[in-house]
């Protein structure tokens, strides 16, 4: 079996959620934490790492009203994944992609 990477999505990019393919979510921003960790060389020099905590989306629904959400990366797809796919490959993709 192949080792998957892993998925980084991209402000400005096509999504859409898990539950509801039909609709187009527009990436608005990553949310992210960045925190100290232990130094790693031995210089000691100081080391970050980067945590996503969410990434913020928005969308207009088919009356043209405009919404916004926080979604975990778990329940979004890149657009062209998902859009035209089948339950159980959207699944998979999101298991084979948010499994680190």
């Amino acid at each position: 079996m192949g080792e998957s990477k892993k998925y980084y999505f991209k402000e400005g990019e096509e999504v859409i959620h898990k539950e509801c393919p039909n609709q187009k979510l527009f990436i608005e921003s990553i949310l992210k934490e960045v925190y100290p960790i232990a130094p790693k060389d031995p210089s000691g020099k100081q080391q970050t790492s980067t945590k996503i905590l969410g990434i913020k989306c928005h969308w207009w629904d088919k009356d043209g009203k405009f919404f916004e959400g926080k979604f975990h990366k778990s329940e979004i797809l890149p657009y062209e994944v998902g859009f035209d796919s089948t339950e159980l490959e959207r699944m998979d993709w999101l298991e084979k992609n948010n499994s680190y």
